[in-house]
């Protein structure tokens, strides 16, 4: 009986830290959202230091967590800046 309850254990244990470690996409991008700096840095000529311009980024998950947005704002050049970009986090096919 002990040696049964130990392997009981053995396989609760082991599948908690299975679980634990594998991570879906979606919330592995989660971890990211949230108010960020970052810094733009563009090349006009190859020769010449690159120009940097510092951003603010509001990251967060959208649509049920399917889809992960970033919204840049900030001055780059001289000039207002503003930038959109969206990433899908996983998307599962159905099998026909």
């Amino acid at each position: 009986m002990k040696i049964k309850s130990f392997f009981v254990t053995l396989f609760f244990v082991m599948l908690t830290t299975i679980n634990s470690q594998a991570q879906s996409p979606m919330r592995a991008m989660s971890k990211l959202t949230g108010l960020w700096k970052a810094e733009f840095i563009m090349w006009m000529d190859p020769a010449q230091p690159p120009m940097r311009d510092q951003l603010t980024a509001h990251r967060e998950m959208i649509m049920n967590g399917l889809f992960f947005t970033s919204h840049y704002t900030g001055q780059s050049m001289g000039m207002n800046y503003e930038g959109l970009s969206t990433s899908a986090t996983a998307l599962k096919r159905k099998s026909t």
